[in-house]
Parts: structure tokens; sequence; C-alpha cells
């Protein structure tokens, strides 16, 4: 993003401190729940096998313990929860989305402002369009079995080329989540762990997700490599 910024117009070198994503949380209201019954909330979301037939429960289990991570997220403890909770990691990302809307629940639809974008971005740089097989934090492999993790979360796609893939794996310090989706819904969820997680990217990726995350999610501020982008393609 940074580059296509330069191609338009000379850079302007302002940076924002560090390499946190902005997380300006709103969060929705979640009903207070007696402590006793909360207990048995808590372990029935623990021990709950994710499948069909628990999806609909698994959801009104993880909207009442939202408080329960907002206090462990804040502490940067969350990886272990995740690990305790096989819901987290299943049905595609959906409980990532849904943790994500919690803490934002005036988001912009990311897939309607990442249609309009892509096709502005095409329109105004077409001349330097290429297929992209490896990133930072997506990559593309053969086999989720030899799936590395990092200190920071990476989407795995399986296939050849971006647009031919149809599953993922969002993997995190021993945590994964398998998503048999195609690469944009995969990295929607992606963009989504960084303020559900309450984790930073890598420095050298700031800008780009700091862009993501205002543009495609409407959560924090643009940077004013972010604005000239922008200027570029409309």
């Amino acid at each position: 993003m940074e580059y296509l910024a330069r191609k338009s117009e000379e850079r302007v070198k302002r940076r924002i401190a560090g390499a946190q994503v902005p997380t300006i949380e709103q969060h929705i209201e979640v009903c207070a729940i007696p402590e006793g019954e909360l207990e048995d909330l808590r372990e029935e979301l623990k021990f709950l096998s994710p499948g069909p037939a628990t999806l609909s429960r698994a959801e009104e289990l993880w909207t009442a313990t939202f408080p329960d991570r907002s206090s462990i997220r804040r502490a940067g403890n969350l990886l272990p929860y995740l690990m305790d909770h096989p819901v987290a990691a299943a049905f595609d990302g959906k409980f990532i989305t849904m943790e994500f809307e919690h803490l934002f629940p005036n988001a912009a639809n990311f897939n309607e402002r990442f249609e309009d974008l892509q096709d502005k971005i095409l329109t105004r740089y077409h001349e330097i369009f290429q297929h992209n097989q490896n990133g930072n934090n997506v990559l593309i492999i053969s086999d989720f079995n030899t799936v590395p993790n990092g200190e920071v979360p990476v989407l795995y796609l399986k296939g050849n080329l971006m647009e031919d893939t149809s599953e993922g794996c969002i993997a995190w310090k021993g945590w994964s989540a398998s998503i048999k989706k195609d690469a944009k819904y995969c990295f929607r969820v992606l963009c989504e762990c960084f303020a559900a997680f309450n984790i930073s990217c890598k420095p050298e990726d700031k800008q780009f997700f700091l862009f993501l995350s205002a543009i495609f999610q409407g959560v924090g501020n643009l940077t004013t490599t972010g604005e000239k982008f922008m200027i570029s393609i409309n």
C-alpha cells in the first residue's frame, strides 16, 4: 500500500508511534447474569462439542461470556482461553467475527468496502497488478499439516493462486482455526483477529493493517500514507 501511495506522489513522512492496530472499542451491551448462573454457562461453553446441532447454543454462550473475555483480553492472556474452548476455532471462524462485532458493533461492512476498493485499485493500478504467492501474514501452501505457528496470526490458504483457494487456516502460537471458505472470507477473519485477540501486527505491517482497519472495518483513523493512497484512487 505504501508503494502504491509513493507511485502517485511524494510520500509525507509522518508516523504513528507503535505497531498496535487501533482498537477503539465500543462494545455491545450484555445483560448482567448472576455469578452462579454465569459459572454454569462458562463450564457449558468450555466443554461444548462444536457441531451443527450446537451452533445456536454456542452463540448464546459466547455472547453471555463476553465480559469474561474482555478482562482476559485486556490482560493479554486470551490464548489459553482459546486453547481451552474448542468453539473458538470452529464454525469457519464465526466466533472470531462475533468477538470483533461485540467489540465494534458499529463497524463498517467489510465485504462492501472491499468490493468497492478492489475495483478502484485494479482500475487505477492495473499496470502493476500481480499474483502474490506469499507475504508476512498470508501464505499459500499445499498441506495444512505442516503449518508453523508464529507470534502473530497468519492466514494459510490451500491452493495454487489466491483466487483459486476455497479453504484457509489461521494459526497463532499453537492455536489454529480451520476456515472452509474463499480467500476474501478468510482474509476478513484474519483482519478481525488483531482486535479480537488484542495483539499487535508486525512493525513492518503496521501501515497495511492500520489502513485495512480504518477503511474496511471503519475502526481507527487513516495515516497520512493511507490518505494519500485513497486520494490516488478516487
